[in-house]
């Protein structure tokens, strides 16, 4: 007979120690990356806007080539962050292909692991079916004999 598997629950002391309290951040890195981030991030995006708005104002006050010019030049401008964006999507590409590459000599072993248990678990309901079968065939076999027995065939 199946014996019924017993899962483990998650408790709180099931849980490993870190998982159960996090400690407090440390107030010292956390300036430290508050500071990183105004002088590293920040600043330079306020200095780049900057530096675009007074760019637009002077080539607009000036009326600087034709319209046709600032067309294909907005044009550009326009194409080459999506360029930019199009490289990530194309490295990831290319980084699931090699390792893609280097995971198919691996998988065979685990495909047969896999396989096995596959054939184990099988094996198992199989068996449990036959187990589960058997008494309902065994009176009906006894049900069969005792009419051959007794004559009363149904044919």
């Amino acid at each position: 007979m199946l014996a019924m598997l017993k899962l483990p629950t998650m408790t709180e002391q099931s849980l490993p120690p870190q998982a159960r309290e996090l400690p407090e951040p440390n107030p010292v890195t956390r300036r430290n990356h508050k500071r990183e981030v105004l002088w590293q991030i920040t600043l330079p995006f306020l200095a780049g806007l900057l530096m675009l708005i007074v760019l637009a104002t002077l080539l607009t006050l000036n009326e600087v080539g034709t319209f046709s010019n600032w067309a294909e030049i907005s044009t550009i401008l326009l194409i080459i962050p999506l360029l930019i964006l199009s490289l990530i999507p194309l490295a990831l590409f290319a980084t699931l292909a090699y390792l893609i590459m280097m995971l198919i000599p691996n998988i065979p072993p685990y495909a047969r692991l896999v396989q096995d248990a596959i054939r184990k678990v099988g094996h198992y309901a199989r068996r449990g079916a036959d187990m589960a079968a058997e008494p309902i065939l065994r009176t009906q076999s006894f049900s069969a004999r005792l009419r051959t027995l007794l004559g009363k065939d149904r044919t």
